[in-house]
């Protein structure tokens, strides 16, 4: 039963990064400060927020919904990491 449930999580880790890869479309993060990351991954929220709001599908519109969602998250994180850094004097 363990083996099942690790490989299960494994997969749906696997899956997060296709996802994260989809919601990119080819870019790649140049920046250097954690206000950079941010910038650029609001950008591709911005983005994901119009393909959105012009979906065909309902299907459509869920999947951009969820990699909208999913880029928030990993915006999130992102100013966790960054309140989390102690602060230089």
């Amino acid at each position: 039963m363990t083996q099942e449930y690790t490989n299960a999580e494994a997969k749906f880790k696997d899956f997060l990064k296709e996802a994260k890869k989809l919601a990119y479309d080819g870019r790649e993060f140049k920046g250097t400060t954690y206000a950079d990351k941010v910038s650029f991954l609001r950008g591709i929220q911005t983005e994901l927020s119009k393909k959105r709001n012009n979906s065909k599908t309902m299907y459509e519109e869920c999947i951009y919904d969820c990699l909208h969602k999913l880029i928030g998250e990993e915006i999130w994180q992102t100013k966790k990491e960054a309140l989390d850094l102690p602060l230089k004097k």
